[in-house]
């Protein structure tokens, strides 16, 4: 039961993120044009924040929920989803139906071929960032808790964060300490909130300040001489050899004493 409420919360996870991204595509300069660019616009964005709250991409509000929402009268509201429809923003699902009372089914066309990708943007080119987000940094987990952060920043709970992203306590736990250590996330009471920077100069310091605290250069230079010795290893030692085993334990003793000569050189005063 358990595990189908993480697939439950998996979707509306995924559901934020494509949504996140269409609204930015809302806000992009000429994508509404004439006399009644404004009111498709608000009309399109209430219809989207609406999706975002309840994490899915058809939904059935009302026309007059709309219009609460966008600020306009309803008869606007009725003609602005029309041409949202044939624009392509929208499909309608589904009609409103007088007699039982329900209303029209709206689907976000988030997957639409006209919008861009316009994710990774500002603060968001974090996101992307393969190094930072590395086992040999922060790691997947803290990759996923700042991505639902960053998309939905209405301010997260921990046991909100394990809901929606399934992971465990302990995992989580430790995510968002290593997020909040490393200033990319600010923690008020017991709610997460994504960090805003003041500018482009200040988000860059923060994230090279991250890399080299965690010596990134260092370990992928460990990685890529462990590699080169994995493949001397395979290329001098066969399983066929008489003296494969010993070559073996001498090969993985030097290994040893390499890796206890660096850490007594790192100690030394």
């Amino acid at each position: 039961m358990q595990a189908t409420s993480h697939e439950q919360y998996k979707e509306i996870f995924d559901a934020n993120y494509h949504l996140e991204r269409f609204k930015r595509n809302i806000e992009r300069p000429g994508m509404f044009t004439g006399r009644t660019a404004r009111s498709d616009k608000e009309v399109l964005k209430a219809l989207t924040n609406i999706a975002i709250e309840l994490g899915a991409y058809s939904i059935h509000p009302g026309e007059r929920k709309i219009a609460e929402i966008s600020g306009k009268d309803c008869r606007t509201v009725s003609k602005a989803l029309k041409r949202l429809t044939k624009q392509g923003w929208i499909t309608n699902k589904w009609d409103a139906d007088p007699v039982t009372g329900y209303a029209s089914v709206w689907r976000i066309n988030w997957d639409a071929k006209f919008l861009e990708d316009v994710e990774f943007m500002d603060d968001s080119e974090i996101l992307i960032d393969r190094m930072l987000w590395s086992g040999y940094c922060l790691g997947e987990n803290a990759q996923t808790i700042y991505r639902l952060i960053f998309l939905n920043d209405k301010g997260w709970r921990k046991q909100q964060i394990i809901l929606f992203t399934g992971l465990k306590y302990k995992a989580t736990t430790t995510a968002l300490n290593l997020l909040v250590e490393s200033k990319l996330v600010e923690k008020n009471n017991r709610t997460y909130y994504i960090r805003i920077f003041e500018s482009e100069i200040e988000r860059k310091d923060i994230i090279e300040g991250i890399k080299e605290l965690w010596d990134i250069n260092k370990k992928m230079e460990e990685k890529i001489i462990k590699h080169e010795w994995d493949r001397v290893k395979i290329q001098n030692l066969t399983k066929f050899s008489s003296r494969y085993k010993e070559d073996r334990r001498n090969a993985f003793n030097m290994i040893r004493i390499q890796k206890m000569i660096r850490v007594i050189r790192e100690n030394l005063p």
